[in-house]
């Protein structure tokens, strides 16, 4: 684990969900604020989220915030406070980067009297700072020899503004491979509606995995129950994840895809990938309107 302060900005090299994690937006396991006082007893506080666990302890000159990381899925943590009676050891927001299960001190407050804190975090699955290899030959996300078209590409006018995504027309209950190696860092499979409204937006099925280079591939509108891997599940390129389906926010039945990094540690940046087709052995960007067949 590695620690930085009062940035946004971490870069790592080691192998690290996401949909973030924050107090204000409706996502799994929201975070609620917690607020703690001088009558609560030495271990003040101890909540869980979904890979990391936070105690804030009274060691009666200090407050220690410990941090618990429970999974080995690569995490971003921003965590503040807001404190009366307090001097902090560390300037203040926290930016933490997990991806070992440990316990450690990430900060320690000094009393300087009446005292209460009040603190916030947000999580997201990642490192911050993270840059695309470009050099890297993706794989198409349907069975080998099989051709599919781009109904929408890389900064499609639809949905796509902004965005570098694309979207396969795929009949319900296509096989789904894995464009390339990683570990799963989370799926949903529970829904089972979706059209082109804002209420299907949060009713999509995926899944995502996270590659070697803290990128993440997701792979959305699966069909319900349509997924057939775990979280924290090694696949490699070419291996069965799902079918696909029309679930969330869709018009009809495809498969959208996108590779994206943490820009911030609640925004992400898409980029561009290179594909293997029948047609480029070394690979190209797909295009919006074309047809391409899958290799090996």
């Amino acid at each position: 684990m590695k620690f930085l302060y009062n940035t946004v900005w971490l870069f790592c090299l080691l192998f690290t969900l996401f949909a973030c994690q924050q107090t204000t937006i409706k996502l799994n396991n929201a975070e609620k604020n917690q607020t703690i006082n001088q009558d609560s007893s030495r271990v003040l506080q101890g909540k869980c989220y979904t890979s990391y666990c936070i105690e804030i302890i009274d060691n009666e000159s200090t407050i220690e915030v410990m941090l618990d990381v429970t999974d080995y899925i690569a995490t971003s943590l921003v965590l503040d406070f807001v404190v009366t009676g307090l001097i902090s050891a560390e300037t203040l927001p926290i930016t933490v980067f997990m991806d070992t299960p440990q316990k450690m001190i990430i900060n320690t407050f000094t009393k300087t009297g009446s005292w209460s804190i009040n603190y916030n975090s947000i999580s997201n699955v990642g490192a911050l700072g993270v840059t695309h290899n470009n050099s890297i030959l993706y794989q198409l996300p349907f069975a080998i020899g099989s051709t599919k078209k781009v109904s929408q590409g890389y900064n499609g006018q639809r949905t796509h503004q902004n965005v570098n995504a694309i979207d396969f027309n795929l009949d319900e209950g296509t096989e789904i491979f894995v464009m390339r190696a990683g570990r799963v860092v989370k799926i949903e499979q529970q829904f089972n509606e979706g059209g082109f409204d804002d209420n299907f937006k949060f009713k999509a099925n995926y899944v995502q995995i996270l590659h070697d280079d803290l990128t993440l591939a997701k792979y959305v509108h699966l069909k319900l129950n349509g997924v057939v891997v775990q979280h924290g599940q090694l696949v490699q390129a070419g291996d069965l994840i799902g079918y696909s389906g029309n679930t969330g926010y869709s018009s009809g039945p495809h498969l959208h895809i996108s590779v994206s990094a943490l820009d911030t540690i609640n925004k992400s940046l898409t980029f561009q990938t290179i594909f293997k087709t029948a047609s480029n052995l070394d690979g190209e960007i797909l295009e919006e309107g074309k047809s391409y067949t899958a290799i090996d």
